[in-house]
């Protein structure tokens, strides 16, 4: 048990300091690029994300899940690299076939040339994701190096960015960049595999291709559902609103992601944990930790970004105010998002994964529906309260059979994390104005922390427990 909890606070520290301090760049990466291609020009950009997103998922397939599942149940060499060489395998080829139909695809899409040549770029971050390799350090919870490779990706972006782009209409240029630092990345992390399992080679095996697709299926059509739930939005603008509308919900999206890192950092280290629990008392025990660590740092971040969303979007420049009201909308879909990751991969983990496929299955079918009679009407706020109602759809149903694997409703206790973040950010609705008002932006945290003390949400002996383990 102390080994466990030990490895917990070492992989939490080192995901932590990577993901902020990559994210921290990425945010300076994208507050000089918005003001030099401005909201059309970050349209585009999300216009072909939201596209290439679906070929990058056909390479990558759920195989993550699987593979993440088992080698970190035998992480003996040979098992290691079994599942390296077949699912590399398997991911070069459908790599080639799915950049060869998207290619296609751009060709005939009726836009101008110059986004065309952006769209046609950003397919070929499919070769990226076809030799990436972060799923095995994360299996062996080699964070570390996970934490080297988000690093030194968001740093050459950033240095690439600010070298190559200058105006506008260097776009493509600023594409190229995005598109390079992700390959080198997965060049590197391959290399750095050669050099502790020595060899890779192309591998064949039928009846493990066989045992990798039944068992990846479910997590595959969960991860196709969750990115309907994120893209679909975006897919539906192209055609129904305009490149400054796309621009306006990318930047709100932009900053909905950065607030969900701690969400993404937990759960990346949670998973092998949570993982191994097969009784209910290690159910519980894991779920105690995982639930709390994320309503702590997730309802503070949710209520704190929607009460000042006028300052957040405010950086990007004048140009993006109307994104204001689509970033709290977002706000409120990503207090339903944190309860969402305290749901789902638990449930992945435990073999519950239909429940999850179905749940969001059946909120495509509404997110679809609501996007095309939100969208024309509200644009980019449509598609944020479309977002809304996906992710309650999934809350709602995961939440019912989270509660069968661990008799526990966590909603109730997130509530009580809500009311306290609530209370501590009561200073930003006070009558102040310009600089006064962002200097008391410090006040909130402050009492957040003091209030959480008060209610013995979390205590000091148990922070000085945490650190000492």
């Amino acid at each position: 048990m102390m080994s466990t909890k030990r490895t917990i606070v070492k992989n939490l520290l080192s995901n932590s300091i990577a993901e902020i301090a990559n994210k921290g760049i990425a945010f300076v990466t994208t507050l000089y690029l918005t003001r030099i291609i401005l909201a059309d020009g970050l349209g585009v950009i999300g216009f072909a994300n939201a596209y290439v997103i679906y070929i990058t998922f056909f390479v990558s397939l759920g195989f993550n899940f699987v593979a993440i599942r088992d080698i970190s149940k035998d992480k003996s060499d040979n098992n290691i690299r079994k599942y390296v060489n077949n699912i590399t395998s398997i991911r070069v080829i459908i790599a080639i076939f799915s950049l060869l139909l998207y290619s296609i695809f751009v060709y005939f899409l009726n836009k101008p040339i110059d986004e065309k040549i952006v769209f046609f770029i950003c397919g070929f971050n499919v070769i990226s994701t076809a030799i990436q390799l972060d799923w095995v350090y994360q299996a062996l919870e080699k964070m570390e190096i996970l934490a080297i490779r988000q690093l030194f990706t968001g740093l050459l972006n950033l240095i690439g960015i600010l070298i190559l782009v200058h105006q506008k209409s260097d776009i493509v240029l600023a594409m190229v960049v995005t598109v390079g630092t992700l390959l080198i990345n997965s060049i590197w992390m391959f290399i750095l595999y050669l050099k502790y399992y020595h060899n890779f080679k192309f591998s064949f095996d039928k009846e493990f291709w066989k045992y990798l697709i039944l068992q990846s299926y479910k997590p595959a059509i969960i991860t196709l559902s969750i990115t309907l739930n994120n893209y679909i939005n975006l897919n539906i603008m192209v055609f129904l609103s305009t490149n400054e509308q796309a621009g306006f919900f990318t930047l709100a999206f932009k900053l909905f992601s950065l607030v969900m890192i701690p969400a993404q950092i937990v759960q990346v280290t949670f998973y092998p944990i949570i993982s191994r629990a097969e009784t209910l008392e290690q159910k519980k025990e894991v779920m105690k930790n995982y639930s709390r660590i994320l309503f702590f740092v997730g309802s503070f971040l949710t209520i704190f970004v929607f009460s000042y969303s006028d300052f957040f979007v405010g950086l990007y420049g004048k140009n993006f105010s109307p994104a204001e009201t689509t970033l709290r909308i977002l706000m409120v879909t990503l207090i339903l998002a944190y309860l969402d990751t305290i749901n789902i991969f638990p449930l992945i983990a435990w073999k519950k994964d239909h429940v999850v496929m179905y749940a969001n299955l059946f909120a495509n079918i509404l997110g679809i529906t609501a996007n095309l009679l939100l969208i024309p009407i509200f644009q980019a706020n449509g598609a944020a309260i479309a977002l809304v109602i996906t992710e309650l759809t999934i809350f709602i149903i995961t939440s019912i059979y989270l509660y069968k694997e661990v008799k526990v409703v966590y909603a109730y206790k997130f509530l009580l994390f809500l009311l306290i973040a609530g209370l501590s950010v009561i200073p930003a609705y006070l009558p102040f104005t310009g600089v006064i008002r962002y200097i008391c932006m410090i006040f909130p945290i402050i009492i957040y922390i003091l209030l959480n003390f008060y209610f013995k949400t979390i205590t000091i002996n148990e922070i000085k427990g945490f650190i000492k383990r």
